[in-house]
């Protein structure tokens, strides 16, 4: 498995001991890990490319016994979409946020109660 070794430094970076410890000798870290020159280069110069590319913009899950489609998924970098299709490099403090398809609703909104469907869309439940 080639990537192991990466994801599992990016597992184990979510330790806080381990992440503080990263950002003090990042080179005492990587030396623990088997990876190849040409990523622990990468790594330190914080050039770690991102694709996400299992997101799918394009399409939203379907609603059943005539109920609407679901929210399509997004990939937002630096609070900005990104087309999740093509390759990103994230830069130190870089913020990324994906956001999977959401699931389509059951039976027509119409027949829902009022009350219920105004504190879901106060929630941020449904949109319209």
């Amino acid at each position: 498995m080639r990537d192991y070794w990466l994801s599992k430094l990016f597992f184990d970076l979510q330790q806080p001991a381990l992440a503080a410890e990263f950002k003090a000798n990042r080179d005492s870290v990587l030396a623990r890990y088997s990876l190849s020159p040409e990523v622990q280069d990468a790594i330190r110069e914080n050039n770690a490319p991102f694709l996400a590319e299992r997101t799918k913009p394009e399409t939203a899950p379907a609603g059943i016994a005539g109920g609407e489609p679901g929210a399509c998924g997004e990939l937002i970098i630096d609070g900005k979409p990104v087309n999740p299709k093509s390759q990103h490099h994230i830069g130190p403090g870089g913020t990324v946020l994906i956001r999977t398809p959401a699931g389509g609703g059951y039976g027509p909104s119409e027949r829902r109660d009022k009350k219920r469907s105004a504190a879901d869309r106060a929630e941020g439940y449904v949109s319209e």
